[in-house]
């Protein structure tokens, strides 16, 4: 009996408990991957039975391997490049699926595991959407896709507040939408969207304005608002179908795109001869250009040049983009025949003061 006891003690002399602890710690995290990505593959609607299959194949081949190697060391590293490559292989395949804010290991995802939820609501809180019916929205759940698409829209207005962008255009491409911000009638090209990213963004900019989600052929135009900082800014979205896709831009209306002279990025030669204009006599001013100019830039810049209280102000405008306190707004049509047209209108224009016509 002594003698069985300690060939016993001496066979067990062999085994190494850390060995085994590693190798069991492994394998049933290997267990725990095959049933995650079983229901993450029917979650996701790809290959599930494949997938699995591929998992869990890959993971038992390569215990089996480790356990054949004679040095430990070797088979674990064998079995971890196994498995973390079929893992791999079936990450990068589920997040070809899906859209950006549902992909998994990504930078965005990784920086979202360690980041304080409270946190990235908060940042959200310093801008409030307000839609055409007058509603707030509430800032959604983080990882949710309507948070991702609330927080799409937020970095793309307060992108646009921050540099004074009057329109902004989204245009589809092959792949991308394509960007393109007006400031002070300049076109500037931005970088491309991704179009899962920016139909989450147009999603939500139509709900804000009420417009039809399911059409995206005809022309729509609604509006909405945002509160930042207690100013608050008016949009307009306008939208239309093309062959490659659904365009769309996004207006801003406000107070906000009324600037001085000194910020809409003239020469100095320009500047000078503009900021003269306030110093003449009582008469008829003209701001005229052809489309994206940046006519209304100037326009509303020259009047806010003018003190309001002093002088008596009028335009004469086509399409009045705001509302100026103090001033008289005028408006003209083109097809009509009455005094409504610009020569008509112009002729009742007979006030003292400065008149300004746009």
């Amino acid at each position: 009996m002594s003698n069985l006891l300690l060939s016993s003690i001496e066979y067990g002399s062999y085994i190494s408990p850390v060995k085994i602890i590693i190798f069991l710690a492994l394998f049933f995290a290997w267990l725990a991957l095959v049933n995650w990505i079983y229901k993450d593959a029917g979650t996701v609607g790809t290959q599930v039975s494949f997938w699995t299959a591929a998992i869990f194949s890959a993971g038992a081949v390569a215990a089996i391997i480790w356990l054949i190697i004679p040095v430990f060391i070797i088979g674990l590293l064998f079995y971890l490049i196994v498995v973390c490559t079929a893992s791999a292989a079936y990450v990068t395949h589920r997040n070809a699926q899906v859209p950006d804010f549902d992909r998994i290991l990504s930078a965005d995802h990784i920086k979202g595991l360690f980041a304080n939820q409270s946190k990235k609501t908060d940042a959200l809180k310093e801008l409030l959407f307000i839609t055409a019916n007058n509603n707030e929205v509430p800032i959604p759940e983080p990882g949710t896709p309507d948070f991702f698409s609330y927080k799409t829209t937020y970095d793309i207005i307060t992108d646009a507040i921050l540099r004074r962008v009057s329109d902004v255009v989204f245009t589809p491409e092959h792949q991308n939408y394509r960007v393109i911000y007006y400031v002070d009638g300049a076109a500037l090209k931005q970088p491309s969207i991704g179009k899962e990213k920016l139909e989450q963004f147009i999603h939500f900019v139509k709900n804000l304005a009420d417009l039809d989600l399911n059409e995206k052929r005809k022309p729509q135009k609604g509006h909405f608002r945002t509160y930042k900082e207690e100013d608050s800014i008016d949009w307009e979205v306008s939208t239309a179908g093309s062959t490659s896709g659904e365009v769309i831009k996004v207006k801003q209306l406000t107070q906000q795109c009324i600037t001085c002279l000194s910020d809409i990025n003239l020469t100095e030669e320009q500047f000078e001869q503009l900021n003269q204009i306030q110093d003449l006599k009582p008469g008829l001013f003209i701001v005229a250009g052809s489309k994206r100019s940046g006519v209304t830039s100037t326009f509303y810049s020259l009047l806010r040049n003018h003190d309001a209280f002093i002088n008596s102000i009028n335009t004469l405008e086509r399409q009045p983009t705001i509302d100026l306190p103090n001033i008289t707004q005028n408006v003209f049509s083109l097809s009509d025949s009455s005094t409504n047209t610009y020569a008509g209108k112009l002729q009742t224009l007979n006030l003292p003061g400065v008149t300004t016509i746009g």
